[in-house]
């Protein structure tokens, strides 16, 4: 199963709703952010409603070491190194307070670069014409959590 297919059905035993009623949603709601810019108390609230969605997601795919499977996946397709050492993943599944902090460095920079993403009129798209199409926004958000995953993991030095 490839990343995005994975990252898919993750996201949607998580949320519970079709892929394709929430790319609709997701689009709606992206098109009525973009004529504030991405900015104000609009973006704001959407911003936390999105947190609040993706934190059990993320820290289920850190406690369970399938966002640094996924990551090692990804760096490997890249070129770098990237391992995640077993007494790292050990640490990872015994304490909440490591996933915790972990989860919040990693979301908040994904959050922070679909930000700027959105800004520069690239990044996430509901019209998007990939091999298996688009996806909602959360599944684009944990795809991001992925591609910064090794980098946030390395600066917190498990």
């Amino acid at each position: 199963m490839n990343q995005e297919a994975e990252i898919i059905e993750v996201v949607d035993a998580a949320v519970g709703r079709e892929q394709s009623s929430r790319l609709e949603q997701d689009a709606a709601r992206i098109e009525e952010l973009s004529y504030k810019g991405f900015e104000g108390p609009a973006y704001e609230a959407f911003e936390s409603e999105l947190f609040l969605e993706l934190q059990p997601i993320v820290l289920g795919m850190i406690g369970s070491n399938k966002m640094a499977q996924l990551a090692q996946r990804h760096s490997a397709r890249l070129g770098r190194d990237f391992f995640v050492h077993a007494d790292d993943v050990r640490l990872l599944k015994g304490s909440q307070e490591a996933r915790d902090t972990l989860m919040v460095e990693v979301l908040a920079y994904a959050m922070k670069k679909f930000r700027t993403d959105l800004r520069k009129g690239c990044g996430w798209r509901a019209d998007y014409n990939g091999p298996r199409g688009a996806s909602c926004v959360t599944s684009y958000i944990v795809l991001l959590c992925i591609w910064t995953f090794r980098s946030c993991f390395q600066r917190r030095g498990l």
